[in-house]
């Protein structure tokens, strides 16, 4: 949890077959907490991530984080509502 709120991932946008091509990046944590430490936010967006740019000592932490946390979201309980 603390290194997925710690070591930010990338996201990518790319438009590059459009008519106006444009390629989007930015850096965030995954988990966004607030100044007492709430969870305040969650981004994931696995088909919009980009190549970690980390720190080398950082890469094994975020990537067991990132898994784990992939993990629970699979095994969540997921309801749909149909209107």
């Amino acid at each position: 949890f603390a290194d997925l709120a710690r070591i930010p991932a990338t996201f990518l946008k790319d438009h590059s077959d459009r008519e106006e091509p444009v390629l989007m990046s930015y850096q965030r944590p995954h988990i966004s907490l607030g100044p007492g430490g709430e969870l305040v936010g969650v981004f994931w967006s696995p088909p919009f991530e980009g190549p970690l740019r980390a720190p080398r000592e950082e890469i094994g932490a975020y990537y067991a984080a990132y898994a784990a946390l992939h993990g629970a979201i699979e095994r969540a309980p997921c309801t749909r509502h149909r209107l």
